[in-house]
C-alpha cells in the first residue's frame, strides 16, 4: 500500500487492517494494543471519536443474529423473507460484524464466511464467503481454515484445487481442530491433493 501504521511506523498489511470512522487506517494489532492500554476513546492522529471495539461489535452482532435464528429455528420467519423487525435485526448484526471485520477480528470475518457459504439472510455466494474465510485463515482461525479447505476442494467460489484445501485442512489439524484432522485424514486416505498414505490417515 505504500503507507505506514502511524502507531508502529511499519508498513501496512493487506490484512488485519483497522480502518475508523475518520479514514485512517491502522493495523489492527496496533489499534488493539491501544484499547489495552487504555486509549479507547479518539484516533491516535485526529482525535475522532473510536468505534466500539471489535470484540463488542461482535458480541452484539452475534445477539442480534441470535435472536433472528431462533425466530426462523421456531419456523416463526424464514431467511429468504424476514420481516421488518427482524430483517432490522439481522441488517444491524451485519453492520456490526463487518465494522468489527474492518477492525481485522477474526471470529468476525469468519461469521460473514459462513453467512454467505450458507445462504443464512443472504443469497449464496461462494466468492464472498472464501473472500471472508480466507481473511479469517489466514490470521490462523482454525473453522475458517476448514471451510476455506472445503471450497477449494468443491471449487466452489475459488478455484478447485485439492493441493490447496488439503494446505488449509493441515494448518487447522496442526491447531488441533477435529474437522480439520478429519478432513486431512480422508485427504490421506484417498489420495486427493497429497500423497496416498493409509499410515498418515490413520493417524
Amino acid at each position: 500500500m505504500g503507507q505506514e501504521c502511524s502507531i508502529c511506523l511499519n508498513p501496512l498489511a493487506d490484512v488485519s487492517l483497522c480502518t475508523l470512522e475518520c479514514t485512517h487506517v491502522f493495523h489492527a494489532t496496533c489499534v488493539t494494543e491501544l484499547r489495552n492500554f487504555g486509549v479507547t476513546q479518539v484516533c491516535p492522529l485526529c482525535r475522532t471519536p473510536l468505534p466500539p471495539g471489535p470484540k463488542q461489535l461482535h458480541e452484539d452482532s452475534c445477539q442480534r443474529f441470535s435472536a433472528v435464528k431462533q425466530k426462523v429455528e421456531q419456523g416463526k420467519v424464514s431467511w429468504s423473507d424476514l420481516p421488518p423487525e427482524s430483517k432490522g435485526e439481522y441488517d444491524a448484526a451485519m453492520a456490526s460484524w463487518k465494522a468489527a471485520a474492518e477492525q481485522g477480528f477474526a471470529m468476525a470475518l469468519h461469521n460473514l464466511g459462513y453467512l454467505f457459504d450458507h445462504g443464512l439472510g443472504v443469497p449464496p455466494n461462494g466468492s464472498e464467503a472464501a473472500k471472508w474465510y480466507k481473511m479469517a485463515a489466514t490470521q490462523g482461525h482454525p473453522e475458517s481454515q476448514v471451510n476455506l479447505g472445503a471450497l477449494a476442494q468443491k471449487g466452489h467460489g475459488i478455484a478447485q484445487s485439492d493441493a490447496e484445501a488439503v494446505r488449509w485442512w493441515r494448518k487447522a489439524a496442526e491447531q488441533g481442530q477435529p474437522n480439520g484432522q478429519h478432513s486431512l485424514g480422508i485427504a490421506y486416505a484417498n489420495g486427493q491433493g497429497v500423497g496416498q498414505s493409509f499410515q498418515e490417515a490413520a493417524r
